[in-house]
């Protein structure tokens, strides 16, 4: 699983904070600890959401792209990759969660 920094950018961009949607930083370092044991983890039939509780009753939601065919460079070098990258997050009520496009595979939503 791959996380890139413009994408970490996206998620905190003042758009989002705005209306209360940007994941904070603090969030969004735990990254690693909130995969490893999510609250929920759901599939809406393409990408696969990690979910984790926050303080306000609210989720942290980060969309797993699965198979994203991306270009990278690396020592001067390009290559196409299919990775499965986080290439969305934000903080939804959850309601958003239990939109009939989500399946749940693991744990629940609260």
């Amino acid at each position: 699983m791959v996380v890139r920094d413009k994408d970490i950018v996206h998620w905190l961009r003042d758009n989002k904070a705005n209306r209360g949607a940007a994941i904070p930083l603090s969030i969004a370092s735990s990254l690693p600890e909130i995969i490893r044991s999510p609250d929920v983890v759901l599939f809406d039939g393409d990408n696969i959401v990690f979910a984790k509780r926050v303080d306000d009753g609210r989720y942290a939601k980060f969309i797993l792209k699965v198979n994203y065919q991306d270009k990278f460079r690396h020592l001067k070098s390009r290559f196409n990759e299919h990775l499965n990258l986080f290439k969305s997050a934000g903080i939804v009520d959850a309601d958003n969660l239990r939109e009939q496009r989500y399946e749940i595979l693991k744990g629940k939503i609260e």
